[in-house]
């Protein structure tokens, strides 16, 4: 296991177009003052982002071109294009110029259709997957994908990802046309043909955290927002030595998700209100972050989620059991909905202790004399021995009957649910949905509205 991150196979892919490419100058990372890195006079992009990637990989990395029939005969071999006389023009292919690299990994051309309909399109998807290995670092040149090929590679980027457990390094795209089209160009001195390469990994870190929060807002996992962060804001804290603002803000919002999250699945009623409001004022903290500039509508996708929690107990046990309906915990969403309403209650009806284990006790077992009209003297030894809260407690049920009846309701429900089923007359699976969104919408009618 210590020897896996040295075990990962480093792949390169890009597809090979079939245009007579004009020799330019590649330049990777002309935004970073002294760090650039050229390559000159250079017919293939791919030569260029080849030689910026693959120069000190080893025997056991790979480095894929895919070519159609057309784009190999005219651009992976030697003198594959005509001129207007249909004489031949010579010139290298990207094999020889490849080649002359003497890299370390194995070169390989791939065959591919061209694409041009859907049977096409989907051999491609095959093709190209099939070079993957599980755990593969990915390197990818899109700047000649031609056609659909550059959302097939982010479909397939994806796909990777979770059927093999890749990981994306590099995403380039040789800007041609960010210095004029080709006909322009042609007519540039070789020194002025300075051609930049994206760098469009950021795209493929937007998409990952596009996922992530779509996951938490409709399932409630908040994993993938977790892992993410720890993946992107961690080297970012370290070479900052924990002073970059927005990296520990990030940080800050991952770990009060996670809380959150872990509050709803394990239904602690008591901090719904403390990590709820944890998490709003971490939301707020990251809505200016400037670390993953686009992120800022996803986030606020987030905090509109959370807007419903306000640091009232009652109301935001209502919305703890509404966001367990909304997010499928169902069994959670039963029991907090029950445990707020026994906290209204006592609450409302009395100024005892409403955490009390023994008061919370109570409630039910004045629901219980309450619906079977039982004398003092038959009432157990607990109620007898809080007579007053007992009848402070059955009035107010008198008072309160839509209450009353909601919470025989949910006690029914919720016995059902938490005994597997495993009893007469168990209700099917589908009508807990229901019923739960019924109890939410009634108890917030009885308790807020009325």
């Amino acid at each position: 296991m210590e020897n896996k991150e040295q075990e990962m196979r480093k792949v390169f892919f890009s597809f090979l177009g079939t245009s007579n490419y004009l020799p330019c100058n590649y330049i990777f990372n002309r935004q970073k003052s002294g760090s650039e890195d050229v390559f000159k006079n250079v017919r293939f992009v791919q030569e260029a982002t080849v030689a910026h990637h693959c120069q000190e990989w080893k025997k056991q990395d790979a480095v894929y071109i895919f070519t159609t029939v057309e784009s190999h005969e005219k651009n992976w071999l030697d003198n594959g294009h005509k001129d207007t006389e249909g004489k031949v023009i010579q010139c290298e292919g990207l094999l020889t110029a490849i080649s002359k690299l003497a890299l370390p990994p194995e070169v390989c051309e791939v065959p591919i259709r061209i694409g041009k309909n859907e049977d096409e399109i989907w051999d491609i998807f095959s093709t190209v997957i099939n070079k993957i290995q599980p755990e593969d670092e990915l390197y990818l040149d899109i700047t000649h994908a031609f056609r659909s090929l550059p959302l097939l590679a982010m479909v397939i980027i994806n796909y990777a990802k979770i059927t093999k457990n890749i990981s994306v390094k590099a995403i380039d795209y040789g800007a041609m046309e960010a210095i004029g089209e080709s006909w322009k160009v042609k007519e540039l001195p070789i020194e002025e043909r300075d051609v930049p390469v994206f760098h469009l990994l950021p795209f493929d870190k937007l998409l990952d955290w596009t996922t992530a929060i779509d996951n938490f807002l409709t399932a409630g996992t908040p994993k993938g927002i977790i892992r993410l962060t720890e993946k992107n804001i961690t080297p970012v804290l370290k070479d900052t030595k924990g002073k970059n603002d927005d990296a520990s803000s990030l940080r800050s919002m991952a770990k009060h998700l996670g809380n959150f999250s872990a509050t709803m699945a394990t239904c602690r009623g008591k901090e719904v209100s403390g990590n709820a409001l944890a998490l709003q004022t971490a939301l707020k903290k990251v809505q200016d972050q400037q670390l993953i500039k686009p992120l800022a509508p996803l986030l606020e996708k987030l905090s509109e989620r959370t807007k419903a929690f306000s640091g009232n107990e009652v109301r935001d046990g209502v919305a703890a059991a509404k966001w367990c309906y909304e997010h499928n915990l169902i069994q959670q969403g039963f029991t907090l909905l029950q445990e707020t309403i026994c906290s209204h209650v006592l609450i409302s009806a009395t100024d005892a202790d409403h955490y009390d284990e023994t008061n919370r006790n109570l409630v039910n077992k004045a629901l219980h004399i309450r619906s079977t009209g039982k004398r003092f003297e038959q009432w157990d030894k607990d109620s007898q021995n809080n007579q007053k809260l007992v009848k402070t407690l059955c009035a107010w049920l008198n008072s309160n009957e839509k209450i009353s009846k909601l919470l025989e309701a949910l006690r029914n429900d919720r016995n059902d649910i938490n005994h597997a089923g495993i009893r007469d007359n168990p209700m099917a699976a589908k009508n807990f949905f229901s019923k739960l969104d019924k109890h939410i919408a009634d108890f917030t009618i009885y308790s807020f509205t009325e």
